[in-house]
């Protein structure tokens, strides 16, 4: 019996649990432990599958118990599928092409590409300037490669062999300088056939076809007027521009300026083109000169401040024909020796010579002539001139020849000996009204020699003799 009063009194004794739990409880919370192990209320979320929050709200581990936050910044989440949308980055708006594959060129309405994201092969107009000697690099593909900035001179562009190369590279290579060109070295046949050099502000490019480098753009002749082309003999060379004088930058041959000046320069119609003699020099080489440059009448060829001395490799210093007009000033020809029959100047066929300053012939052969014509040319002694040294003839026309020397003075110098001064034949015509002669000839010269319809035109001066 006392067992049962004492389990009863028990059972009847206020609980501290009990009595903490009482009353109404908020909502969506239990009678639970909380913190120091003293009973009272507790979200629900304690639970399996009691969320945290509020309605719509992403949960998080907080602390052990359900939490709840809706999604905000950079992205945001619609939690009845899931599906999260970023539209940002740290708080800033993402371009366009954050969402666009732009390697597929369908997908670009519009902007501007950065020139990394362009193919090898496509120009992308990104400039690399060079001012000494430069080979072309893998990395210029797509690239404008300036040799020169305005005045640095002749240097050489160097095109290598295609290995190494994007098989679809290409390249544009301008020259940047206003008054020289640049050497091509390695470029396709028809950029480096004649001149070897890129013309002052010209630009050429290359691409590989095929294997091997090919011309897509061909600057065609150098657009100029009244251009002057240097020569030097000795310390010259026909691969450089010829656009100035002296070692590194002169031609070696007139012949080479010649070439240059017919093959590749188109000279617009103004003043005639100038090739500048190295005074003091020797050149031997014997010239043929035909027909006229692209765009002017003719040209003139000149000692540079000076006499230059003309040899002949063959059997004439210079030939002139097929109308072609060729003035000269400032030359010596001696063109020959001996019993050689070398002409220092040959008129052929309806061209034009126009002998100006500075104008000596010297020896020509004992069968040779000093000025030799044919066929309708037009020889114009417009200066006054010396004559020295051994020659068959000074002037022989051989058909329908024209040449004129009236007003001037003639002089001749350490006692020339000379068959014929002046020989005509074949309808040719010779006016030597008013002109004077100094000094003396070797005795036995023939003054004139007019025949077969020919025309010589005196007002009886003579020549004298020693």
């Amino acid at each position: 019996m006392k067992r049962f009063l004492l389990a009863l009194a028990l059972l009847l004794l206020p609980s501290v649990a009990a009595a903490q739990c009482n009353g109404v409880f908020a909502p969506n919370t239990v009678c639970g432990t909380v913190a120091g192990g003293i009973p009272g209320q507790v979200s629900n979320s304690v639970f399996t599958g009691v969320p945290g929050g509020t309605n719509g709200q992403i949960q998080y581990n907080a602390a052990g118990v359900f939490g709840g936050f809706t999604q905000s910044g950079d992205c945001t989440t619609t939690t009845s599928t899931g599906v999260t949308i970023c539209t940002k980055t740290n708080n800033v708006a993402f371009v366009p092409s954050a969402t666009t594959d732009t390697t597929n060129a369908t997908n670009i309405a519009s902007g501007t590409l950065a020139a990394a994201r362009l193919p090898s092969g496509v120009s992308a107009n990104v400039l690399n300037t060079q001012t000494a000697n430069y080979t072309i690099a893998n990395t210029d593909c797509g690239k404008n490669v300036q040799a020169g900035t305005g005045s640095t001179g002749n240097f050489t562009i160097t095109l290598p062999a295609v290995g190494g190369f994007a098989t679809n590279c290409s390249v544009l290579i301008t020259n940047g300088d206003t008054a020289r060109g640049k050497k091509l070295s390695g470029f396709p046949a028809d950029m480096a056939a004649t001149w070897g050099n890129l013309g002052p502000l010209q630009s050429v490019g290359v691409q590989i076809v095929n294997g091997a480098w090919a011309t897509y753009y061909n600057p065609g002749r150098w657009q100029t007027s009244g251009e002057t082309f240097f020569v030097d003999p000795s310390a010259g060379s026909d691969l450089n521009d010829g656009l100035a004088a002296g070692s590194g930058n002169a031609f070696l041959t007139i012949g080479h300026a010649i070439n240059v000046f017919y093959a590749s320069v188109s000279h617009n119609y103004g003043n005639v083109p100038t090739i500048n003699v190295l005074s003091g020099s020797t050149v031997t080489e014997s010239l043929v000169i035909t027909g006229q440059p692209v765009g002017v009448d003719g040209v003139l060829i000149q000692g540079n401040g000076g006499a230059f001395t003309w040899n002949a490799s063959s059997t004439f210093c210079v030939e002139v024909g097929d109308m072609a007009i060729v003035q000269f000033n400032n030359v010596t020809f001696a063109c020959g020796s001996g019993a050689q029959t070398h002409f220092a100047v040959f008129g052929h066929n309806q061209a034009v010579v126009d002998l100006g300053t500075g104008i000596t012939f010297g020896n020509q052969g004992s069968n040779g002539d000093d000025i030799h014509c044919d066929f309708q040319t037009q020889i114009n002694l417009n200066n006054s001139y010396t004559i020295t040294g051994t020659k068959a003839n000074h002037i022989n026309m051989i058909s329908h020849c024209a040449t004129s020397y009236s007003s001037i003075t003639v002089t001749a110098s350490a006692t020339p000996t000379i068959g014929v001064f002046i020989k005509a034949y074949g309808g040719s015509y010779m006016n030597a009204f008013s002109a004077t002669y100094s000094g003396a000839y070797t005795a036995g010269m023939k003054q004139w020699d007019v025949q077969g319809n020919s025309v010589l035109l005196n007002d009886g001066t003579t020549i004298g003799f020693a």
